[in-house]
């Protein structure tokens, strides 16, 4: 952060010591953002596990990317040097030959070379994923499929416009509505029949013994209980950068809390934000 301007930057610098000197961990996912330009960021360790492979996308303006726990970022050109749309690490092509991930005859699909199954069980990400274009008012995506990283359902929807409702953009409504989520007004409430817990709530706590006796298993929220906190970032580029940035914050479950915004040219954080105490 306080080497990096841009968000174009932060991606630079991350990469760069990642692939220099190593990330040792499961594959991660993150928005990179400044109050010009929307990036988002895949990395995971290579085969050696002392560098990294990574790749980062441009999100243009009148689009939305959704990402809950898997890649997302497809068909790669590699011949963009300029970083027009993407940035990747120089070792993303070698890496992927070396372990015999990519034929060089097929399009460079980051998301199939380097992306192991659906984390967790079935549906426990691309759910999420249909469920948040759905409320950014994309209709026509099922919920349903065989193999996520194989068929790739999604895809499309990060590539095209959405179909943005009410005034024609994302509001801030639209983003803590999505992050409070819980398939709310579909077969998949977690809040109704079956699938809702005592007087309706979609929390769900593990139930001991008996989750690995019985087979299946409760939908994967957006609107978790255990979430740390949620945010939703706010970013203007016609305000002066001391409040052209705010930070929407709900400490813990995004559907249990408060949404509270700090600008980031705050220069003291209101005491109840102090400690966690």
């Amino acid at each position: 952060m306080e080497r990096a301007k841009t968000s174009r930057d932060a991606i630079l610098i991350m990469g760069h010591l990642a692939q220099n000197f190593g990330y040792n961990d499961n594959g991660e996912s993150l928005f990179v953002s400044d109050t010009f330009e929307n990036w988002v960021f895949h990395i995971t360790p290579d085969d050696t596990k002392e560098s990294a492979v990574w790749v980062a996308k441009i999100i243009p303006s009148d689009h939305a990317a959704v990402v809950a726990n898997s890649f997302i970022i497809h068909d790669i050109d590699l011949n963009d040097t300029e970083g027009t749309t993407f940035l990747f690490s120089s070792n993303i092509v070698d890496v992927a030959v070396r372990q015999k991930l990519w034929d060089k005859k097929s399009k460079f699909n980051f998301n199939k070379i380097y992306s192991g199954p659906e984390p967790g069980y079935k549906y426990s990400s691309g759910r999420r994923m249909w469920y948040a274009y759905k409320l950014l008012g994309v209709t026509d995506l099922l919920p349903t499929y065989n193999n996520l990283q194989e068929e790739q359902p999604y895809n499309t929807s990060y590539l095209v416009p959405v179909s943005y409702t009410g005034e024609g953009k994302i509001t801030l409504n639209t983003s803590r509505s999505i992050m409070r989520s819980y398939y709310q007004n579909t077969i998949y409430d977690m809040s109704t029949k079956l699938s809702g817990g005592a007087f309706g709530s979609p929390d769900r706590w593990r139930g001991g013994e008996g989750e690995s006796i019985v087979k299946g298993h409760w939908e994967r929220n957006i609107g978790i209980s255990r979430s740390i906190l949620s945010y939703v970032l706010q970013l203007r580029s016609f305000l002066p950068n001391e409040i052209g940035g705010a930070m929407w914050v709900a400490m813990h479950a995004a559907h249990t809390s408060v949404y509270v915004p700090f600008v980031v040219g705050m220069n003291k954080l209101p005491v109840g934000y102090q400690t966690a105490a």
